[in-house]
C-alpha cells in the first residue's frame, strides 16, 4: 500500500502549504531501478535533488542574472514582505557560481533548472538558491534559499528565526 507523500510550499513562512500524494514510496531492492528515473519520480525533494547534470554557466550570463532576480524577489515578496520595514531591500552584488542542471526536470524543454550562488551588497550576505526559470519568461525558487554565511547581529531588528538569515536591518545602513 503507498504511503501518503508530503508535497510542502513554504510560500508564506513559518507555516508551509502541504499536500498529500498517495505514491509508491520505493522500489522493490529485487526490481531494476530505470536508469531515467528523475528526482521527483524517486520522491526526492529538489533541494536535495542531485540527479541532474550541473554544467557551470557564465556568471554574467543573462540565464545567471534572471536566476538571480528571481531568488531575491522571492526572498522580498515571500519572506521578508511582512518585515521590509525594518529589513532592507537586499541587492545582488556579484555572482559567485551559476550552473545549469539537466536531466532533473520532468517538464520536458519547457523550463531550465540553474543553482546559484549569490551575494549581496548590504552585508555580503550569500545565498545558495535553485530556480526554475520557464520558456514563457516566468520563473520559480524550488525550494527557499540558504544562506551560507554567518549572519551575526545584522539581522537583531526581528526575532523570527525564519527570517533573520535573509534580514540585514535598515538601522545598520549608513547614511
Amino acid at each position: 500500500m503507498p504511503l501518503p507523500v508530503p508535497t510542502c510550499t513554504y510560500l508564506y513562512l513559518p507555516v508551509p502549504t502541504c499536500t498529500y500524494l498517495y505514491l509508491p514510496v520505493g522500489i522493490s531492492l529485487f526490481d531494476e531501478i530505470p536508469a531515467s528515473r528523475t528526482c521527483q519520480q524517486a520522491n526526492v525533494p529538489m533541494s536535495f535533488c542531485l540527479c541532474g547534470r550541473f554544467q557551470q554557466v557564465p556568471v554574467d550570463s543573462k540565464l545567471a542574472m534572471r536566476a538571480a532576480e528571481t531568488t531575491l524577489d522571492h526572498i522580498h515578496r515571500n519572506i521578508l514582505n511582512d518585515v521590509l520595514d525594518v529589513c532592507a531591500k537586499l541587492e545582488v552584488d556579484k555572482l559567485l557560481s551559476a550552473h545549469e542542471i539537466t536531466g532533473s526536470l520532468d517538464d520536458g524543454d519547457n523550463a531550465r533548472q540553474v543553482a546559484i550562488i549569490l551575494q549581496v551588497k548590504q552585508n555580503t550576505a550569500q545565498f545558495d538558491s535553485k530556480v526554475k526559470l520557464y520558456n514563457n519568461g516566468s520563473s520559480e525558487v524550488v525550494v527557499n534559499p540558504s544562506r551560507i554565511n554567518v549572519y551575526g547581529r545584522t539581522a537583531d531588528c526581528i526575532a523570527s528565526p525564519f527570517t533573520r538569515e535573509y534580514c540585514y536591518c535598515k538601522s545598520n545602513l549608513s547614511g
